[in-house]
């Protein structure tokens, strides 16, 4: 992980790459920000790669497994799998693909297939401490080691938070519709450890419940 400090026009700033991620964090009148960029993202041919990866993984995994079905692999064989295979299939596309994009892309496409993208650079960043997820809006607010208390720019669609609830509820024993109002687990991967709190369950995306992660160290 490489980092970069710099300041300018009265804004502090800090930028390090994280596993296929450019994270930027900027201070102005105490106020914090945790910016991510994709490498994907800013490349659209990197980008046309990766999609055809991802469809490539979830073909071989219907032929391996019948129907495309997460829920028939835990969490820990799903990311593992989704890695490998990614990294397998990746040759197809470039030859001799850089150590460290294949690394970064295989992981990419396994927490896709698990529906934990969005949650990923946050869930793979040592210096994030703590994050709070919004479901009424997808809003995510961070404690970093550094930084404290850190607004981002990273939101979590309805369909992304219902595929982590459905980690968190496989992990506590209790259906999505539960009747429970507060639920605890903890997740552990070899990417993560994670202790996961959730208030107002069972909750609806406008309900406004809260979704806390701790990172365990």
């Amino acid at each position: 992980m490489s980092e970069k400090v710099t300041a300018y026009a009265g804004r502090d700033w800090m930028s390090y790459e994280m596993c296929g991620f450019n994270v930027k964090i900027t201070k102005s009148d105490e106020k914090v920000s945790y910016n991510l960029v994709s490498i994907i993202d800013d490349d659209p041919s990197l980008m046309k790669i990766y999609n055809r990866i991802v469809q490539d993984v979830i073909t071989k995994f219907e032929k391996l497994l019948g129907d495309w079905v997460v829920s028939s692999l835990d969490l820990i064989r799903l990311l593992r799998a989704g890695e490998g295979l990614a990294s397998q299939i990746m040759s197809n596309y470039c030859p001799q693909p850089p150590a460290n994009l294949t690394i970064a892309l295989a992981k990419l496409v396994s927490f896709e297939l698990a529906g934990l993208k969005p949650l990923m650079p946050l869930l793979i960043d040592k210096k994030v401490k703590k994050i709070s997820l919004n479901t009424s809006d997808g809003a995510i607010f961070l404690e970093h080691c550094e930084y404290g208390k850190c607004s981002t720019n990273i939101t979590v669609s309805p369909l992304g938070i219902e595929k982590f609830g459905k980690w968190i509820w496989n992990e506590a024993g209790q259906p999505l519709n539960g009747t429970l109002f507060d639920i605890r687990t903890e997740l552990t991967t070899p990417y993560f450890h994670i202790i996961v709190h959730v208030t107002d369950h069972p909750f609806t995306f406008t309900s406004g419940s809260q979704i806390f992660i701790l990172k365990v160290r």
